[in-house]
């Protein structure tokens, strides 16, 4: 469970990309939002490389995924809890998390 309190699960991803091929066959997907709210950076990294994981799994499927978009950049405000829940890639300073890195390297390849 998030900080947040829904379920956090790549599978999920894997359930409704596979669904929407499905259901809207030759249709291309685009993933928009695709990230955690955690301070815990390496569980945020995991979740990311399990996502990429999924798409490519999807992609070798023939499923026509034309983008990965990570939810958010920038660490935000979320109107329930503040500034308490770390959202971003690059926190609000500006220094870039290693899950940035780790995104960017899996991007590449």
């Amino acid at each position: 469970m998030s900080p947040l309190g829904y379920g956090i699960s790549a599978a999920g991803l894997d359930l409704v990309l596979t669904r929407l091929a499905d259901e809207l066959p030759g249709t291309p997907l685009l993933v928009a939002e695709y990230g955690i709210g955690t301070d815990d950076d390496a569980a945020r990294a995991r979740y990311l490389a399990n996502g990429l994981a999924v798409v490519h799994d999807a992609l070798a499927r023939g499923i026509d995924v034309r983008g990965f978009f990570h939810w958010t950049e920038v660490d935000n405000y979320e109107w329930r809890h503040g500034f308490d829940v770390q959202f971003g890639i690059v926190d609000r300073q500006r220094r870039v998390r290693p899950s940035a890195t780790m995104l960017a390297r899996e991007a590449a390849k």
